[in-house]
Protein backbone atom coordinates (compact mmCIF):
# COMPACT_ATOMS: atom_id res chain seq x y z
CA UNK A 1 0.00 0.00 0.00
CA UNK A 2 1.30 3.46 -0.90
CA UNK A 3 0.56 6.28 1.55
CA UNK A 4 -0.61 9.66 0.33
CA UNK A 5 1.31 12.81 1.17
CA UNK A 6 -0.92 15.65 2.30
CA UNK A 7 -0.69 18.84 0.27
CA UNK A 8 1.54 17.40 -2.47
CA UNK A 9 0.90 16.35 -6.06
CA UNK A 10 3.03 13.96 -8.04
CA UNK A 11 4.58 15.27 -11.26
CA UNK A 12 2.80 12.61 -13.33
CA UNK A 13 -0.06 14.85 -14.38
CA UNK A 14 0.07 13.47 -17.93
CA UNK A 15 -0.73 10.01 -16.55
CA UNK A 16 -3.67 11.42 -14.59
CA UNK A 17 -5.28 12.87 -17.70
CA UNK A 18 -4.04 10.59 -20.47
CA UNK A 19 -1.94 13.46 -21.83
CA UNK A 20 0.66 11.34 -23.54
CA UNK A 21 1.55 8.60 -26.01
CA UNK A 22 3.01 5.13 -26.07
CA UNK A 23 4.70 2.79 -28.51
CA UNK A 24 5.17 -0.95 -28.06
CA UNK A 25 8.16 -2.07 -30.11
CA UNK A 26 9.35 -5.56 -31.01
CA UNK A 27 12.93 -6.28 -30.00
CA UNK A 28 14.68 -9.24 -31.65
CA UNK A 29 18.45 -9.56 -31.33
CA UNK A 30 18.53 -11.88 -34.37
CA UNK A 31 17.04 -9.06 -36.45
CA UNK A 32 19.53 -6.49 -35.18
CA UNK A 33 17.58 -5.15 -32.19
CA UNK A 34 14.44 -3.02 -32.38
CA UNK A 35 12.26 -3.98 -35.35
CA UNK A 36 10.40 -1.50 -37.55
CA UNK A 37 11.66 1.59 -35.71
CA UNK A 38 11.14 3.86 -38.70
CA UNK A 39 7.40 3.26 -38.58
CA UNK A 40 7.26 3.76 -34.82
CA UNK A 41 9.20 7.01 -35.11
CA UNK A 42 6.83 8.29 -37.82
CA UNK A 43 3.76 7.52 -35.75
CA UNK A 44 5.30 8.93 -32.56
CA UNK A 45 6.26 12.17 -34.31
CA UNK A 46 2.74 12.50 -35.70
CA UNK A 47 1.18 11.94 -32.28
CA UNK A 48 3.62 14.29 -30.56
CA UNK A 49 2.82 17.01 -33.07
CA UNK A 50 -0.91 16.49 -32.46
CA UNK A 51 -0.50 16.77 -28.67
CA UNK A 52 2.20 19.44 -28.72
CA UNK A 53 4.89 17.28 -27.11
CA UNK A 54 8.65 17.22 -27.59
CA UNK A 55 10.06 13.68 -27.52
CA UNK A 56 13.85 13.26 -27.86
CA UNK A 57 14.92 11.83 -31.22
CA UNK A 58 17.28 9.34 -29.59
CA UNK A 59 14.86 8.00 -27.00
CA UNK A 60 14.71 4.49 -28.46
CA UNK A 61 18.47 4.11 -27.97
CA UNK A 62 18.22 4.70 -24.23
CA UNK A 63 16.93 1.26 -23.25
CA UNK A 64 17.88 -2.21 -24.43
CA UNK A 65 16.18 -5.29 -22.93
CA UNK A 66 18.28 -8.06 -21.42
CA UNK A 67 16.52 -10.85 -23.34
CA UNK A 68 17.03 -11.91 -26.97
CA UNK A 69 13.40 -11.19 -27.85
CA UNK A 70 10.98 -8.84 -26.08
CA UNK A 71 8.07 -6.44 -26.40
CA UNK A 72 9.17 -3.05 -25.09
CA UNK A 73 6.55 -0.49 -24.16
CA UNK A 74 7.67 3.14 -24.19
CA UNK A 75 5.28 5.47 -22.34
CA UNK A 76 5.56 9.26 -22.66
CA UNK A 77 3.59 11.84 -20.70
CA UNK A 78 3.67 15.62 -20.44
CA UNK A 79 5.57 17.06 -17.52
CA UNK A 80 3.86 19.33 -15.06
CA UNK A 81 1.34 19.22 -12.26
CA UNK A 82 -2.47 19.32 -12.26
CA UNK A 83 -4.88 20.80 -13.28
CA UNK A 84 -5.70 20.17 -16.96
CA UNK A 85 -3.67 22.91 -18.62
CA UNK A 86 0.09 22.65 -18.68
CA UNK A 87 2.41 24.84 -20.79
CA UNK A 88 5.03 22.07 -20.77
CA UNK A 89 6.10 20.42 -24.02
CA UNK A 90 8.80 18.22 -22.50
CA UNK A 91 7.94 14.69 -21.46
CA UNK A 92 8.80 12.16 -18.83
CA UNK A 93 9.01 8.59 -20.00
CA UNK A 94 9.49 4.99 -18.99
CA UNK A 95 10.40 1.81 -20.88
CA UNK A 96 9.31 -1.66 -19.76
CA UNK A 97 9.94 -5.02 -21.41
CA UNK A 98 7.97 -8.27 -21.36
CA UNK A 99 7.97 -11.55 -23.23
CA UNK A 100 6.45 -11.73 -26.71
CA UNK A 101 3.21 -13.71 -26.35
CA UNK A 102 0.98 -15.14 -29.11
CA UNK A 103 3.37 -14.58 -32.00
CA UNK A 104 1.62 -15.72 -35.21
CA UNK A 105 -0.69 -17.98 -33.16
CA UNK A 106 -4.29 -18.49 -34.39
CA UNK A 107 -6.95 -16.45 -32.61
CA UNK A 108 -10.73 -16.53 -32.14
CA UNK A 109 -12.71 -13.28 -32.25
CA UNK A 110 -16.02 -12.28 -30.72
CA UNK A 111 -17.93 -9.10 -31.54
CA UNK A 112 -17.98 -6.60 -28.70
CA UNK A 113 -20.76 -4.15 -27.92
CA UNK A 114 -18.06 -1.51 -27.32
CA UNK A 115 -17.67 0.73 -30.39
CA UNK A 116 -14.75 2.80 -31.61
CA UNK A 117 -15.38 6.42 -32.45
CA UNK A 118 -13.20 8.25 -35.01
CA UNK A 119 -11.65 11.55 -33.94
CA UNK A 120 -8.67 13.74 -34.72
CA UNK A 121 -6.54 11.62 -32.37
CA UNK A 122 -8.04 8.12 -32.65
CA UNK A 123 -5.29 6.99 -35.04
CA UNK A 124 -2.59 7.81 -32.48
CA UNK A 125 -1.38 5.61 -29.60
CA UNK A 126 -2.65 7.81 -26.78
CA UNK A 127 -2.72 6.70 -23.14
CA UNK A 128 -6.50 6.34 -23.04
CA UNK A 129 -7.44 2.74 -23.95
CA UNK A 130 -10.68 2.23 -22.02
CA UNK A 131 -12.60 1.09 -25.12
CA UNK A 132 -10.15 -1.76 -25.62
CA UNK A 133 -10.09 -2.64 -21.91
CA UNK A 134 -13.89 -2.91 -21.71
CA UNK A 135 -14.12 -4.82 -24.98
CA UNK A 136 -11.46 -7.30 -23.86
CA UNK A 137 -13.27 -7.88 -20.55
CA UNK A 138 -16.55 -8.46 -22.36
CA UNK A 139 -15.30 -11.08 -24.82
CA UNK A 140 -12.59 -12.91 -22.83
CA UNK A 141 -11.22 -15.55 -23.48
CA UNK A 142 -11.89 -14.66 -27.13
CA UNK A 143 -10.22 -11.58 -28.58
CA UNK A 144 -12.57 -8.63 -28.98
CA UNK A 145 -13.66 -7.48 -32.43
CA UNK A 146 -14.70 -3.85 -32.19
CA UNK A 147 -17.22 -2.23 -34.51
CA UNK A 148 -17.08 1.42 -35.47
CA UNK A 149 -19.67 3.93 -34.41
CA UNK A 150 -19.79 4.75 -38.12
CA UNK A 151 -22.23 2.78 -40.25
CA UNK A 152 -22.35 1.95 -43.93
CA UNK A 153 -25.83 1.78 -45.43
CA UNK A 154 -27.24 1.42 -41.92
CA UNK A 155 -25.04 -1.61 -41.18
CA UNK A 156 -22.26 -1.81 -38.57
CA UNK A 157 -18.72 -1.44 -39.88
CA UNK A 158 -15.79 -3.41 -38.47
CA UNK A 159 -13.00 -1.21 -37.06
CA UNK A 160 -10.33 -3.41 -35.45
CA UNK A 161 -9.64 -6.04 -32.82
CA UNK A 162 -8.48 -5.15 -29.32
CA UNK A 163 -4.76 -4.54 -29.71
CA UNK A 164 -4.68 -5.31 -33.44
CA UNK A 165 -5.57 -4.07 -36.89
CA UNK A 166 -7.56 -6.52 -38.99
CA UNK A 167 -7.26 -7.63 -42.62
CA UNK A 168 -9.79 -9.70 -44.55
CA UNK A 169 -8.70 -12.14 -47.26
CA UNK A 170 -10.37 -12.24 -50.66
CA UNK A 171 -7.74 -14.65 -51.98
CA UNK A 172 -3.97 -15.13 -51.75
CA UNK A 173 -3.40 -11.98 -53.79
CA UNK A 174 -6.10 -9.59 -52.51
CA UNK A 175 -6.74 -8.38 -48.96
CA UNK A 176 -8.90 -5.63 -47.45
CA UNK A 177 -8.46 -3.55 -44.28
CA UNK A 178 -10.85 -0.99 -42.72
CA UNK A 179 -9.97 2.72 -43.12
CA UNK A 180 -8.71 4.86 -40.25
CA UNK A 181 -11.99 6.79 -40.29
CA UNK A 182 -13.58 3.82 -38.51
CA UNK A 183 -11.61 4.84 -35.40
CA UNK A 184 -8.87 2.20 -35.61
CA UNK A 185 -5.21 2.81 -34.75
CA UNK A 186 -2.70 3.60 -37.50
CA UNK A 187 -0.78 0.40 -36.82
CA UNK A 188 2.89 0.05 -37.69
CA UNK A 189 2.36 -3.43 -39.18
CA UNK A 190 -0.72 -2.17 -41.02
CA UNK A 191 1.42 0.56 -42.58
CA UNK A 192 4.15 -1.97 -43.42
CA UNK A 193 1.69 -4.19 -45.31
CA UNK A 194 0.15 -1.22 -47.13
CA UNK A 195 3.61 -0.09 -48.23
CA UNK A 196 5.15 -3.43 -49.18
CA UNK A 197 2.38 -5.90 -50.10
CA UNK A 198 3.10 -5.37 -53.80
CA UNK A 199 6.55 -6.89 -53.32
CA UNK A 200 4.83 -10.18 -52.46
CA UNK A 201 2.40 -9.88 -55.40
CA UNK A 202 -0.47 -8.88 -53.11
CA UNK A 203 -2.80 -5.91 -53.37
CA UNK A 204 -4.42 -4.19 -50.40
CA UNK A 205 -7.71 -2.33 -50.55
CA UNK A 206 -8.58 0.12 -47.77
CA UNK A 207 -12.37 -0.02 -47.64
CA UNK A 208 -15.27 -0.28 -45.17
CA UNK A 209 -16.17 -3.83 -44.17
CA UNK A 210 -19.67 -4.47 -42.83
CA UNK A 211 -20.08 -7.05 -40.09
CA UNK A 212 -22.60 -9.00 -42.16
CA UNK A 213 -20.06 -9.20 -45.04
CA UNK A 214 -17.31 -10.86 -42.97
CA UNK A 215 -17.99 -14.38 -44.19
CA UNK A 216 -18.01 -13.32 -47.81
CA UNK A 217 -14.22 -13.36 -47.31
CA UNK A 218 -12.10 -16.51 -47.29
CA UNK A 219 -10.30 -15.59 -44.10
CA UNK A 220 -8.89 -12.86 -41.88
CA UNK A 221 -5.76 -12.06 -39.90
CA UNK A 222 -4.70 -9.57 -37.24
CA UNK A 223 -1.55 -7.47 -37.16
CA UNK A 224 0.48 -5.51 -34.67
CA UNK A 225 4.13 -4.54 -34.36
CA UNK A 226 4.99 -7.10 -31.67
CA UNK A 227 3.42 -10.41 -32.81
CA UNK A 228 3.53 -9.36 -36.50
CA UNK A 229 0.37 -11.24 -37.53
CA UNK A 230 -2.13 -13.79 -36.19
CA UNK A 231 -4.51 -15.87 -38.33
CA UNK A 232 -8.19 -15.60 -37.36
CA UNK A 233 -9.77 -19.04 -36.92
CA UNK A 234 -13.33 -17.96 -36.17
CA UNK A 235 -15.58 -14.98 -35.48
CA UNK A 236 -18.50 -15.39 -33.07
CA UNK A 237 -18.05 -19.16 -33.19
CA UNK A 238 -18.29 -19.37 -36.96
CA UNK A 239 -15.12 -20.76 -38.50
CA UNK A 240 -13.50 -19.81 -41.77
CA UNK A 241 -13.44 -22.95 -43.88
CA UNK A 242 -10.13 -22.30 -45.63
CA UNK A 243 -6.71 -21.87 -44.08
CA UNK A 244 -4.71 -19.16 -45.83
CA UNK A 245 -1.27 -20.74 -45.39
CA UNK A 246 -0.05 -19.58 -48.80
CA UNK A 247 -0.81 -15.96 -47.94
CA UNK A 248 0.80 -16.28 -44.51
CA UNK A 249 3.91 -17.73 -46.15
CA UNK A 250 4.06 -14.63 -48.38
CA UNK A 251 3.74 -12.38 -45.33
CA UNK A 252 6.56 -14.18 -43.58
CA UNK A 253 8.77 -13.92 -46.67
CA UNK A 254 8.09 -10.17 -46.74
CA UNK A 255 8.95 -9.86 -43.04
CA UNK A 256 12.18 -11.80 -43.48
CA UNK A 257 13.16 -9.69 -46.52
CA UNK A 258 12.74 -6.49 -44.47
CA UNK A 259 14.54 -7.76 -41.38
CA UNK A 260 11.45 -8.05 -39.19
CA UNK A 261 11.59 -11.83 -38.76
CA UNK A 262 14.54 -14.21 -38.75
CA UNK A 263 14.38 -16.86 -41.46
CA UNK A 264 14.67 -19.76 -39.03
CA UNK A 265 11.45 -18.68 -37.30
CA UNK A 266 9.17 -19.11 -40.29
CA UNK A 267 6.05 -21.16 -39.57
CA UNK A 268 4.58 -21.28 -43.09
CA UNK A 269 6.33 -22.54 -46.20
CA UNK A 270 5.76 -21.32 -49.73
CA UNK A 271 4.60 -24.05 -52.10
Amino acid sequence: MTEGVEGRWTSRRGLYYGDGLFETVRYDARCGGYVGLQGHRRRLRSGAQRLGLHIPDDVFSRFVPATEKAAVRWTFWRRGRPPYYSPEKEVEWTAESRAVVGEREPVRLRLSSVKLSPSSFSRHKTLGALNYVLAARETYPDTALLPSIRKSGGAAQVASAAGYNIFFVKNEREIVTPPLKTGCIAGVMREFILRHAGEAEMSVEVAPVKYDEIFDFKGAFLTNAVVLFRPVVSIDGREFQERQNGLYAKLESLLVAHGRLSADERSYLLK
